[in-house]
């Protein structure tokens, strides 16, 4: 298969001691067809990647939700200029109702839930549950902005 001798090919270059390193899979379907690593998890301490390591993938993944919110709006299946409430209806009721979009794009006003966590004195360092992340964000009865006027990063808004 192409996609296979591709990615080894790939990964074969990245192949360097002491270097960042990375873990990739291809799938056909919902079979794996190629897993591999190659490289240092933590530079500072020379951990090599192996089968078991596992990445703290932080934000990386709000990409891929605004990837996927925008290709259900192609298709019609979600509208993102609707009020936010449309498709999260536990939401609280807020004077100006932020949209999809905002949340997207960080102009909602939504508190940003790991500053509720610090807040709350459960940090960020130590494992949550996403139903008390969730359940801080639906507690704020308030924004911290007018939806649409300003810019303010909020890990909540993708929550």
């Amino acid at each position: 298969m192409k996609a296979v001798a591709r990615t080894r090919e790939i990964l074969d270059r990245w192949a360097r001691p002491a270097s960042p390193g990375l873990s990739i899979a291809v799938l056909k379907g919902r079979e794996v067809v190629f897993r591999g690593w190659t490289g240092l998890a933590g530079l500072e301490h020379g951990v090599a990647i192996g089968e078991a390591t596992r990445f703290r993938i932080g934000s990386v993944s709000k990409h891929f939700a605004v990837a996927v919110t925008l290709l259900l709006a192609r298709e019609g299946r979600i509208d993102i200029d609707a009020p936010a409430r449309s498709y999260l209806p536990e939401l609280p009721r807020y004077e100006v109702e932020p949209t999809v979009r905002q949340l997207m794009n960080n102009t909602s006003g939504v508190t940003d839930f790991l500053e509720l966590l610090t807040a709350s004195g459960a940090g960020v360092f130590r494992p949550v549950p996403w139903s008390t992340s969730c359940e801080l964000i639906l507690r704020q009865t308030h924004l911290n902005a007018v939806p649409g006027e300003e810019f303010i990063y909020s890990a909540g808004g993708f929550l």
